[in-house]
């Protein structure tokens, strides 16, 4: 079976689905994209529930095409800022604020934290202050896939979780506190 070759990819992911309902997250976008970043399946609005009851099947299909596997969380009632391509220092500094930390190559490390009571720009000032990638899209490989892109072959490497915070929500003021977020422009 090509899930066994990889290891069980199932665990990790629904631990992050499930860690990302926990800060008010009820709905995923699902995407799946080819080697080339092509799209090439989208379910959008996804319950957690739904998700996890397809896991297994939607894991292993992904694994035999060499299918990335994306989700896109969204909350209800906080704001979720995706912190892309940052490092060590910067996760390091975000370690009791973040509520889950993915490595999703080697060396390439995201933080996702999930902010009460912010302003419309707030994000944008955090991602520009921690110096994580302006663009990120707020849509992440699912932890436990593997991460097709080309220059990765053959040794494709599985996305994982480095650490997982259920309900870890931060205010503004305690994000602030960190020396990440950037001044109002």
């Amino acid at each position: 079976m090509a899930a066994e070759k990889h290891g069980r990819g199932i665990e990790p992911a629904r631990q992050a689905l499930r860690t990302f309902a926990s800060v008010g997250v009820e709905r995923f976008d699902v995407t799946q994209t080819d080697l080339d970043g092509n799209k090439r399946g989208f379910h959008p609005a996804q319950k957690l529930e739904a998700l996890e009851q397809g896991l297994a099947e939607l894991m292993e299909w992904a694994i035999q095409h060499q299918r990335n596997l994306i989700v896109r969380p969204h909350p209800i009632t906080v704001t979720l800022v995706q912190l892309d391509d940052i490092d060590q220092a910067v996760l390091e500094r975000l370690k009791d604020r973040a509520f889950l930390t993915l490595m999703t190559s080697p060396g390439n490390h995201q933080a996702w934290v999930a902010v009460r009571d912010c302003g419309p720009d707030f994000a944008r000032r955090l991602r520009r202050g921690s110096g994580a990638d302006p663009g990120a899209s707020g849509a992440t490989r699912l932890p436990g896939s593997i991460n097709y892109k080309p220059k990765y072959a053959p040794d494709f490497p599985k996305v994982s979780i480095l650490e997982a915070a259920p309900r870890r929500i931060a205010m503004p003021s305690e994000l602030e506190a960190t020396a990440l977020v950037a001044p109002p422009d």
